[in-house]
């Protein structure tokens, strides 16, 4: 494995490889759960986006990658005699990821009135094909398309890379789009997505490893017009003027804990209220790691409390405006 990742092309790191082995639960559960594939167009976006780019209305881009004319998504919708609630949900998966990933989220949501949107970003899940190359930029440049075309309040649940994708998404949007985001779930989040990067080179302990990680940077922003650097949560998200959970594990070996608790201390709302109740903001986990945390039931109900029960944004907030400090 390791003799592999020395001699892959650098651009290869930007195309995902489907898992050797299908994940039986998230299967089981597509085979009994009712759904709709939706088709979303996002053909509009580059148009827009490179517009916003020209005009200064968006930072640090240089341009709009490729990206596919749609995307699919998994469309869950509420519980019958349940009320509907306004604001959809839309699941956010990470790197070689799906939107079944949310699986274990879905029921109890639809069970609260949401209608849940699982995002297959590109070349990903059921969004196959229209572009070479995937990733945080391409993902969240998706994000923001959807958002824009669903034209509706929604809740954002991410996990791994979709954290980052909200951040680019973050700073695509303009007042209107930003207005629409109500509340924002960061599950296995990325402060840095550099410190991502570099993490995930050393786990191969490649002597290498620092010019990998140098050809990786540069390539990023070759193919995607982003710098690397410019990917951080505590640039946009973590002042945004909406309710915010983040969750992480301790044992988390691919997003290390130490490197995102940082945010705790960032956040301007250190905590929430459910039914009157106080819990933090910030929600440490143990021995679930980077992925089985989304299978954690505990995990599951603390973050279907927060969206259906917790408070929410005030009327007349201004969704991504900062909070006075």
């Amino acid at each position: 494995m390791t003799i592999e990742f020395e001699e892959k092309d650098i651009k290869d790191f930007f195309i995902p490889v489907p898992p050797k082995k299908v994940v039986t639960w998230e299967e089981e559960f597509k085979e009994s759960a009712k759904f709709n594939i939706k088709t979303i167009d996002i053909s509009m976006h580059s148009k827009i986006i490179n517009k916003r780019i020209k005009n200064n209305e968006v930072k640090n881009f240089e341009f709009v990658p490729e990206l596919p004319s749609s995307i699919k998504a998994l469309e869950f919708l509420p519980e019958e005699n349940v009320k509907e609630r306004e604001e959809i949900v839309l699941c956010c998966h990470g790197w070689e990821g799906r939107g079944l990933n949310f699986f274990k989220f879905i029921p109890k949501l639809q069970s609260k009135g949401f209608r849940v949107l699982a995002l297959d970003f590109p070349l990903h899940g059921e969004s196959q094909g229209g572009c070479k190359y995937s990733g945080c930029t391409v993902f969240g440049h998706t994000l923001n398309a959807v958002i824009r075309e669903l034209n509706q309040p929604v809740y954002v649940v991410a996990h791994s890379m979709g954290n980052g994708a909200f951040e680019v998404n973050c700073r695509l949007s303009n007042r209107k789009e930003k207005q629409l985001v109500k509340k924002y779930v960061g599950i296995a989040a990325m402060n840095k997505y550099y410190d991502a990067v570099v993490g995930h080179v050393k786990i191969f302990k490649l002597e290498n490893e620092k010019q990998i990680i140098k050809d990786y940077c540069e390539c990023k922003n070759e193919l995607f017009g982003i710098n690397v650097d410019d990917i951080a949560l505590e640039n946009d998200v973590i002042s945004l003027n909406i309710p915010i959970l983040f969750v992480h594990d301790r044992n988390d070996k691919e997003i290390p804990f130490e490197k995102t608790v940082l945010l705790k201390e960032k956040m301007k709302r250190k905590t929430y209220t459910v039914n009157g109740k106080v819990y933090p903001s910030f929600h440490e986990t143990e021995k679930l790691g980077h992925r089985r945390i989304l299978r954690d039931e505990n995990v599951v109900n603390i973050v279907v409390d927060f969206l259906s029960d917790g408070e929410k944004t005030k009327k007349g907030s201004q969704g991504y405006e900062r909070l006075p400090t």
